[in-house]
């Protein structure tokens, strides 16, 4: 009997799998080389190599992705087996990057969790995002430092109303997730994906924390979070964080 995947490891595959999907796919290559030490690491853990590692892992991962969206402990094999085909190829180029990510996209689109009552939080903040819900299960099983989220709100909090800035906070908080989480030197995500990751970190980092935020604040905080994204695309920021 094969030795079992480590949960923790199989728990960053599937994060590194939707920071694939938020890559911009121009930018694919890059982000592998970011990541070379963490791919190395997990399979190390594993004791396999990276190759194998990586053909056992990524149809777990992609199971549990398709479980989640498909809210059921039974998902589809065929969305499966497309997912992982689709994941196995998203690093040998751009096109196949972007194949990955659509991928990812029409199965939050489409599936059970894209209903308004799945949605992990739906009268906390889910009700105002702009998205699917591409993000929930990245940030559930990334386990984002809360606390530390609190303490930067808390913070602005104690400025003046001039100086606050709460949702260059929020994006801060999201890429040094991202950084912290993987491991990695270097991310790559584009201005959409990291505004709509913050604010699925913020509504689920306050929603049930001694520090929650009244609904018109997270409406007011999403109407300003998408500003921000429309205009730093426009500003040609848009790929390399």
């Amino acid at each position: 009997m094969s030795n079992p995947l480590p949960t923790a490891g199989l728990q960053m595959t599937i994060a590194y799998l939707h920071l694939m999907a938020f890559c911009p796919p121009e930018y694919i290559w890059h982000l592998k080389a970011s990541s070379e030490p963490l791919r190395q690491g997990l399979a190390k853990q594993a004791g396999l190599s990276p190759e194998e590692y990586l053909a056992k892992v990524l149809p777990e991962a992609c199971r549990r992705i398709v479980a989640f969206h498909q809210d059921t402990k039974e998902p589809d094999e065929a969305v499966v087996m497309a997912l992982t085909t689709a994941a196995t190829e998203a690093e040998t180029s751009p096109e196949a990057a972007w194949r990955f990510s659509q991928k990812l996209a029409s199965l939050a689109e489409e599936s059970e969790r894209a209903k308004a009552k799945n949605r992990l939080q739906g009268k906390k903040g889910c009700q105002f995002c702009q998205s699917p819900c591409a993000y929930g299960f990245f940030t559930m099983v990334s386990k984002p430092n809360y606390d530390h989220l609190r303490e930067l709100l808390e913070a602005e909090t104690k400025k003046s109303l001039e100086e606050q800035d709460v949702v260059n906070t929020v994006w801060s908080f999201a890429m040094g997730h991202l950084w912290r989480t993987l491991g990695i030197k270097q991310a790559y995500i584009s201005a959409d994906h990291l505004g709509n990751l913050g604010y699925c970190l913020l509504t689920l980092g306050t929603a049930k924390s001694r520090y929650p935020f009244a609904a018109n604040k997270m409406e007011t905080f999403q109407q300003a979070n998408q500003v921000m994204i429309k205009n730093w695309g426009q500003n040609g920021q848009d790929g390399n964080n």
